[in-house]
């Protein structure tokens, strides 16, 4: 995942915003009952968890037997004794030396939301506690990161960049191209952005809105930096939404990309085959207003991105290897844009 920020202020309020919108918790399989939203989702303390040892963290889910005070029973990782529905400790068998036995004579199996303890011809049902439900998503997280990952497998093993595709809502992104906001879940303050952290939501690039001051909206991209992997449908969905602010009734839109897709390879192909790029096509033309779009391939054959020949058509798709053939290829878009729309300059004034 790349996120974008919203309008540069200052590196302390910045807000990260990713351009996807993410299922309700409970839509996801397996999902341990935290909060329903996404925002406590992200509130899960994920540079917490990713240097610990997975089976160490799989320990953690479950009950730990133990002998305190006279008794023998299972500990949450609360320090508390497991109770049952009444309220009382659960008690097991104790040895004579005053050691409980780690025997199979109770058997413990999980459930979503918690785990069940068979003891004696009873079962009790235990409910997670808060760090466990954690523990449990970022497992969970973890696992659906690693099978969508494919060959980049090996180089996740900590999963720096958590945002698998079955957590995404596909149909609400394009429903909410235009409006964003309309589902608050994908908004994070840097500050306190943790699942994330600071390997996708970076302060080093940022949206720029819709200027006609070429010298500050240059001194603002001179000021960004790149860094690897790449996510195009991260920008491609900000720049709708920012195109779609526009006041002029002719827009053209520019995709520069360096690469394909990484490491999240589903997510884009999903989002085509769902009709984004007609749906800002046929909500624009509604509009009334004019568009044309076209891509440039830095040092990158985009012809041979299937979703973006799908999405802007092979005829729109350059490729430049240097600076003088970019500065070219950005006018001959324009030129065919113009030919397209009557623009006839990047600004005639509006925005």
């Amino acid at each position: 995942m790349r996120t974008q920020y919203k309008e540069k202020k200052s590196d302390n309020n910045l807000i990260c915003q990713s351009s996807l919108q993410y299922k309700n918790l409970d839509e996801i399989k397996d999902f341990y009952s935290l909060p329903n939203n996404f925002t406590d989702y992200n509130k899960i303390d994920f540079n917490e968890y990713k240097s610990e040892d997975k089976n160490n963290l799989i320990e953690k889910t479950y009950p730990t037997f133990v002998h305190e005070n006279g008794i023998c029973c299972l500990k949450n990782d609360q320090d508390n004794c497991l109770r049952d529905s009444n309220d009382n400790v659960i008690k097991f068998h104790e040895s004579s030396f005053g050691n409980c036995k780690k025997s199979n004579y109770y058997n413990i199996s999980k459930y979503n939301g918690g785990y069940s303890i068979e003891y004696n011809e009873n079962t009790y049902n235990i409910d997670y506690t808060l760090n466990q439900k954690k523990i449990n998503t970022i497992l969970d997280l973890f696992d659906k990161t690693k099978k969508e990952l494919n060959y980049f497998q090996e180089f996740f093993d900590n999963y720096y960049y958590p945002d698998p595709f079955l957590y995404v809502d596909i149909e609400r992104t394009i429903e909410n191209i235009f409006n964003p906001n309309e589902n608050t879940n994908n908004n994070f303050n840097k500050n306190n952005n943790n699942l994330f952290g600071k390997y996708i939501c970076k302060s080093d690039f940022w949206t720029i809105p819709l200027t006609n001051n070429i010298k500050e909206f240059n001194n603002q991209i001179d000021e960004m930096e790149a860094g690897g992997n790449t996510s195009v449908y991260q920008g491609l969905l900000k720049g709708f939404e920012i195109v779609n602010k526009g006041k002029h009734k002719n827009k053209i839109l520019i995709l520069f990309s360096d690469g394909d897709d990484a490491p999240y390879e589903k997510t884009f192909p999903e989002l085509i085959s769902h009709g984004m790029c007609e749906k800002i096509r046929d909500h624009l033309k509604d509009k009334g207003d004019n568009f044309y779009m076209g891509v440039i391939g830095i040092k990158y054959n985009a012809k041979k991105h299937t979703e973006l020949v799908d999405c802007f058509g092979i005829e729109n798709i350059y490729e430049a290897n240097d600076s003088e053939i970019l500065e070219n290829k950005i006018n001959q878009i324009i030129s065919k844009g113009r030919k397209n729309i009557g623009i006839t300059k990047l600004s005639d004034g509006q925005n």
